[in-house]
């Protein structure tokens, strides 16, 4: 390896190629730290972490660890028992699903380091889906565990535990309400309170005409009265006919006009001859 020529010992066509060679390693250097400094939106950070393996691993991996929690607890995930005013009745609630899915996707994303610092809004993002900051993420997932009753899998409770540790460990320095809540669960001092919902108020009692009617009816009293009708329409009056007065035309006498130089004495013996000829058979 051939020693390094200092620059006053170069030419000048070495001195503009290592130049050259100085300008590319510092607009490198550059837009390395502008893209550790850049921040990018929430939006950002899971529309680009959906494109990656990892996220087909992390589906993989939750759609697993479901099923594992449904067959250890004997039946689907979401049922839930409520107390009200008239006494307890089952329902389901998607919130089961959802308390499953926020626990096995931030376990994981926390053992795999899949955490982004994001903005818009501002947190540090897991798995490309939940915001854990100050365990308000784990405080929220607290209540829907027992609502539901999932730390009655085992598999489940582990991974529960293991993920509030990592949270309150990460998150130590904090001291509210959040982190109080989970610090709590992890001693296991956490007591849950099944909401008690109120009974669904009774009908109001109808005092109008209506029920009045229906009354009047059970008691036998109703009288049916038909239905007035309308008073038969008014016959139009006949047209009269109009008598019109006939004028009589004037009548005007016929005027022969004479045929001047017309012998009718010979022109009627002519017409008679050629009549009784014709009469006769004569042509």
């Amino acid at each position: 390896m051939g020693k390094k020529k200092k620059i006053s010992e170069m030419t000048p066509e070495e001195q503009a190629e290592q130049r050259r060679i100085w300008a590319e390693d510092q607009a490198q250097r550059r837009e390395e730290k502008r893209k550790a400094a850049y921040i990018p939106t929430a939006e950002e950070w899971r529309d680009e972490f959906a494109a990656t393996e990892h996220h087909k691993t992390l589906n993989l991996h939750v759609k697993q660890f479901s099923a594992k929690v449904e067959e250890e607890l004997g039946h689907k995930v979401g049922n839930v028992r409520v107390k009200t005013g008239h006494g307890l009745y089952d329902y389901f609630d998607d919130d089961g699903d959802y308390a499953v899915d926020r626990v096995a996707r931030t376990l994981l994303g926390l053992k795999k380091n899949w955490v982004q610092e994001v903005r818009d809004p501002n947190g540090e993002q897991v798995s490309g889906s939940y915001f854990i900051d100050g365990c308000s993420f784990a405080s929220s997932v607290i209540e829907s565990v027992y609502r539901h009753d999932l730390k009655r899998s085992p598999i489940f409770a582990a991974s529960f535990r293991e993920l509030l540790e990592l949270l309150n460990k990460r998150y130590a320095r904090l001291r509210d309400q959040q982190t109080a809540v989970v610090r709590t669960e992890l001693a296991g001092n956490y007591v849950y309170e099944s909401p008690v919902l109120p009974p669904p108020p009774k009908p109001a009692r109808l005092r109008d005409q209506q029920t009045a009617v229906v009354r009047t009816e059970l008691a036998g009293n109703y009288v049916y009265e038909p239905p007035a009708l309308p008073p038969p329409p008014k016959p139009e009056p006949k047209p009269v006919p109009k008598i019109v007065e006939a004028k009589p035309e004037s009548v005007v006498p016929e005027v022969r006009v004479p045929i001047p130089n017309v012998n009718w004495s010979q022109l009627n013996r002519d017409l008679d001859e050629k009549a009784r000829r014709y009469l006769d058979g004569i042509r």
